[in-house]
């Protein structure tokens, strides 16, 4: 609840915009937060009035594409990265993005949505936390998740993206070599080197991760076993 933890001191002076496309969650927000805008519309058809300061959400996870005749470049990637991109795109030039997705954003192999992010949405990436699978668990969601906190320097600035002080680089990924026991119960059974992709970002800074990456077959996750995720062995 991003409004409701803001403090009194800073919501008297700030103008928030909630963009709501179920209709009785934005009635509840509106009888909750009577001095919010709040938008009941998808995001899709949001005609942003002009840049603001700060872009903050809980974006939806899935393969599934958006429709947005506005915003046609970012219809070709999946829908939580299709927020990423709108939320970077509203924002004005110093403002900040803090969102939380799903790991796939940073560590899918195919970077051309990272590349959008860089260099034509001109963002930057300050810092970001990996959650394990079980973080969301209470709500019967088992998915690694990122927060991302990144910042708009604007076009002039992309390309230096990874080499000032301060932001980080993360377009890239890097295949990790871990050792998995094949079976830990058989004496003498070798173990089997296998390769997870992680963003660089991650790579260079693992202290970041509240968790151990590892793939679903060492966790008996729910995924396929070639999926990778963070995983925190819950106290017993």
């Amino acid at each position: 609840n991003f409004i409701g933890y803001m403090p009194e001191s800073l919501r008297a002076k700030t103008q928030v915009t909630a963009i709501e496309k179920d209709d009785i969650s934005a009635r509840i927000l509106s009888v909750l937060y009577p001095e919010v805008e709040t938008i009941a519309t998808g995001l899709e058809n949001y005609l942003q009035p002009g840049p603001v300061d700060l872009v903050i959400g809980n974006v939806p996870f899935g393969a599934q594409k958006v429709y947005d005749p506005n915003h046609r470049a970012l219809c070709r990637f999946p829908i939580h990265n299709y927020f990423i991109g709108r939320g970077a795109d509203m924002l004005k030039e110093g403002g900040l993005l803090a969102m939380l997705t799903t790991s796939g954003t940073l560590d899918a192999v195919g970077r051309e949505f990272r590349r959008e992010l860089a260099r034509e949405q001109g963002m930057c990436l300050m810092g970001a936390i990996r959650l394990p699978s079980c973080a969301f668990s209470d709500t019967g969601t088992g998915v690694t998740t990122d927060l991302l906190l990144m910042q708009k320097r604007g076009e002039a600035t992309v390309v230096r993206n990874s080499g000032e002080i301060g932001f980080c680089p993360f377009v890239e990924t890097l295949d990790v070599a871990i050792d998995s026991d094949i079976d830990s119960d058989t004496e003498g059974q070798e173990e089997e080197t296998r390769l997870l992709t992680i963003n660089e970002y991650y790579a260079e800074r693992p202290a970041q991760m509240l968790g151990q990456m590892q793939f679903a077959d060492q966790n008996g996750g729910a995924y396929r076993s070639d999926s990778q995720g963070l995983y925190l062995k819950t106290p017993e």
